[in-house]
């Protein structure tokens, strides 16, 4: 679910569309920095839980 930026995709996002999108983003590299042990399961949570909260994706 790749939105160009270059075509004006993104323009046409609501802010939440946009902020989900993000999200998926950021979650995609923790789950790999996760999986390669760069960070602990602790920092994992908590990195996973802020955008959740900060971004009202609940």
């Amino acid at each position: 679910m790749r939105v160009s930026v270059a075509n004006g995709e993104w323009d046409s996002l609501s802010y939440v569309e946009k902020n989900r999108k993000l999200f998926a983003k950021q979650k995609q590299l923790l789950d790999a920095f996760y999986k390669h042990n760069a960070i602990s399961k602790y920092r994992y949570d908590e990195e996973i839980h802020y955008p959740e909260d900060k971004m009202q994706l609940k």
